[in-house]
C-alpha cells in the first residue's frame, strides 16, 4: 500500500494539469481513482479484522487442545487411581475372606474333634458298662469285711484313682505336637533337661531362683508352676506374647532376691496351641465349648503386620498406655513380615521370629544387667512353649541356652 499510494495519488495530481489537447475523456477519472482507495481500504480493514480473527481463532484451538489434554490426563489419573483403589478392596475382601474361611474351618475341625471324642468316649463307657454287667451276672462276688475295714478300703481306693488321674492329666502325651514341632519335648523332661544342665555347671539348687518371661495367658501357668516346684520360686518378666516387658529393672530386681552365693535360670519364649485335630494357632479352653486363637496377642500383631506389608494400613504410633504391649508386639514383629507372608504355614512360623524378637531383647537386657547377679550365673533358655488340649502335658521347643557371668560374658 505504501507503494501504491503514492502512485495513485501521483496519477490523479498529473492529470489535473493535462492539456486541454488531450481530450476530457482520454484523461484518468479523479472520481474513479477515490473509489478505488476507498475500495482498498476497505479490503485491507476487512484482511486485518479477518487476522485478528484468524488469530484469535488460533489461540483459541490451541486453548481447546491444552483443555483437551488436561481432560486426558485427569481421566488417566482417575482411571489408574480407581484401579488401584479396586485392587486393594478386592486384596482387603479377599484377605477377610479367608480369615473368615480358616476361622470356620478350624471351628469345625474343632466341633467336628469334640463330637467325636464324646462318641468314642460314649461307646467305651457303654463297652465298659456292659463288660461290668457280664462280669456281675457271671462270676457273682461275696465280700465279708468290717464297716472300719470297708470305709478305709473305699478312701484308699479314692486317693489312688485321684492320684492316678491327676498324674495322667499332667503327664498324658499328645503326639500331634510333634508333627508340627519336632523336637519339642515334654515339661517334665524339659525340667530333667535344666537339672542336668545347671547342675553341671556347679548350680546349688537350694540357691538357684529362676526367673520366666512367657504370656500372661492362663494356659503358660502349668511350666511355670513345674518350674516353681522345682526351684522353689519363680520370678515373672514377661507380658503379652512372651516379651520381657518388665525389662533390665525387672531382671535387676529378680538378680537382688537371688540368694546369697546363688545363681539364676532365666526361662523365656512365645507360645503357640495345638488343638486336638493338630492344627496350630489354636486349642480348646477349660470348660468353653469352642476354642480360640493361642497365642491371641501373636495372632493380632500378625494381622496388623500382614495388612501393613501389603499397604492396607500403615505402621501405627500409639498414643496411649492402654494398650502399649500390643503394639509392641506388632512392631518387634514389622521386620518378620516377608518372612510370615512366604511361610508355608504362618502359624507354625509365627512363634519362630517372635523367638527371635525376643531373643535379640533378652540378649540387651542381660547385657545391662547382669551386673546385679553379686557372684553367680546366668543359665538363659530360650524356645517355644506348645500348648495343648486340656487333659494333655505341654511342650517346650528349645531353640537356646546359654551360661552367662555376671559381666554378661558367655561362659
Amino acid at each position: 500500500m505504501k507503494l501504491v499510494l503514492p502512485f495513485l495519488f501521483g496519477a490523479v495530481a498529473t492529470s489535473a494539469f493535462v492539456p486541454a489537447k488531450f481530450g476530457h475523456n482520454n484523461r484518468p477519472s479523479f472520481l474513479q481513482a477515490s473509489s478505488s482507495l476507498a475500495e482498498l481500504s476497505q479490503i485491507v480493514k476487512k484482511a486485518t479484522i479477518a487476522q485478528k480473527y484468524a488469530s484469535n481463532a488460533s489461540a483459541r484451538l490451541q486453548r481447546a487442545k491444552f483443555s483437551q489434554e488436561r481432560v486426558e490426563n485427569d481421566f488417566n489419573i482417575a482411571t489408574e487411581r480407581a484401579d488401584h483403589d479396586y485392587k486393594l478392596a478386592k486384596q482387603r475382601v479377599e484377605h477377610e475372606y479367608q480369615l473368615v474361611k480358616e476361622r470356620a474351618e478350624n471351628d469345625y475341625g474343632i466341633q467336628k474333634a469334640r463330637v467325636e471324642a464324646e462318641l468314642r468316649e460314649a461307646s467305651a463307657e457303654e463297652s465298659a458298662a456292659k463288660e461290668f454287667l457280664e462280669e456281675v451276672n457271671n462270676e457273682p462276688l461275696t465280700l465279708t469285711v468290717s464297716a472300719d475295714t470297708k470305709e478305709t478300703s473305699a478312701e484308699q481306693s479314692a486317693a489312688e484313682e485321684t492320684s492316678t488321674e491327676e498324674t495322667s492329666a499332667t503327664e498324658k502325651p499328645f503326639d500331634l505336637v510333634h508333627e508340627a514341632f519336632p523336637g519339642a519335648v515334654s515339661n517334665a523332661e524339659l525340667l530333667d533337661m535344666i537339672n542336668g544342665a545347671v547342675e553341671g555347671a556347679g548350680y546349688d539348687m537350694s540357691k538357684t531362683l529362676v526367673a520366666t518371661s512367657l504370656c500372661c495367658d492362663e494356659v503358660n501357668r502349668p511350666l511355670e508352676s513345674d518350674l516353681s516346684a522345682n526351684f522353689d520360686y519363680n520370678f515373672q518378666m514377661g507380658g503379652l506374647a512372651g516379651f520381657p516387658f518388665g525389662g533390665a529393672t525387672s531382671f535387676g530386681a529378680m538378680a537382688a532376691h537371688i540368694p546369697d552365693g546363688g545363681s539364676c535360670v532365666v526361662v523365656y519364649g512365645p507360645h503357640v496351641g495345638v488343638d486336638s485335630t493338630g492344627a496350630v494357632g489354636t486349642v480348646e479352653r477349660r470348660g468353653r465349648a469352642n476354642g480360640g486363637s493361642c497365642c491371641g496377642s501373636a495372632v493380632a500383631a500378625a494381622g496388623y503386620v500382614g495388612s501393613v506389608f501389603n499397604g492396607e494400613a500403615q505402621a501405627a504410633h500409639p498414643d496411649d498406655v492402654l494398650d502399649a504391649q500390643q503394639y509392641y508386639v506388632g512392631s518387634m514383629l514389622l521386620p518378620f513380615a516377608e518372612q510370615l507372608e512366604n511361610a508355608e504355614n504362618k502359624m507354625v512360623e509365627l512363634p519362630m521370629a517372635l523367638y527371635s524378637a525376643q531373643s535379640e531383647l533378652m540378649e540387651r537386657i542381660v547385657a545391662q544387667a547382669a551386673g546385679g547377679v553379686a557372684d553367680g550365673q546366668i543359665a538363659v533358655l530360650g524356645g517355644i512353649q506348645i500348648n495343648t488340649p486340656p487333659g494333655y502335658t505341654d511342650y517346650f521347643l528349645p531353640q537356646s541356652f546359654d551360661l552367662y557371668n555376671n559381666s554378661g560374658e558367655k561362659i
